[in-house]
């Protein structure tokens, strides 16, 4: 049974191009995820594809852009790809900023630059383990 469910905002003309694409990407959702929602967001203009992950409620929201449209097939399934392994690496973020928050004062220079490179770092993860599993 799919766990990929498209938003009823979701334009039907796109849906059969990004549900191939999903399809091939399923297996990559952990275990924990019930449900997989895919939405469209036709305001972003920055954004090509976006991940939200929320474990305690077993969901993971992949809202794609207009943006992502512009690029061909391959890279479409490499942006993808790069969402679903969020999926993966947020415990490690979670974690990270947990013991960061525990240690540093909220607000404070280094809970910031500790908070910039908890991002930083997990994307350089996120985008190399996508980019091994798109080849």
């Amino acid at each position: 049974m799919s766990r990929l469910f498209f938003n009823a905002s979701f334009p039907a003309d796109l849906r059969g191009k990004i549900s191939s694409l999903l399809v091939q990407l399923e297996w990559m959702l952990p275990l924990w995820v019930q449900r997989c929602d895919i939405q469209w967001e036709a305001t972003n203009s920055h954004a090509i594809a976006q991940c939200e992950v929320m474990p305690d409620y077993r969901i993971v929201r992949i809202t794609i852009a207009p943006l992502f449209l512009e690029f061909d097939e391959l890279r479409q399934y490499e942006f993808l790809t790069h969402e679903m392994v969020h999926c993966f690496n947020l415990p490690l973020a979670v974690l990270a900023r947990e013991i960061t928050d525990m240690l540093c004062e909220t607000g404070s220079q280094l809970h910031t630059v500790l908070n910039k490179q908890i991002d930083e770092k997990m994307e350089m993860i996120t985008q190399d383990m996508s980019y091994v599993l798109a080849k």
